[in-house]
């Protein structure tokens, strides 16, 4: 389980590296999420390349982005 924010800010720390794809990611991102959660599963529709899957895993388990998912679990509630 995953917040749209973790996918959010994952699109801005990589901004310059994923370019005209991060409108389409976010699109993706909020038509799939459930009150601001995003379900591991979705995480490969979202971002539809393998590599930044991995990346985006990656960058998932760091405390901060653990925070930010914590805090989505919380506001609901």
């Amino acid at each position: 389980m995953y917040a749209l924010e973790n996918i959010k800010k994952f699109v801005k720390d990589n901004t310059e590296r994923l370019s005209d794809r991060s409108e389409g990611i976010l699109k993706r991102a909020k038509a799939v999420s459930h009150d601001g959660l995003i379900s591991g599963s979705s995480i490969e529709e979202i971002l539809q390349d393998n590599i930044l899957i991995s990346d985006f895993h990656k960058a998932a388990v760091t405390p901060e982005h653990m925070e930010i998912g914590f805090a989505a679990i919380r506001a609901i509630r």
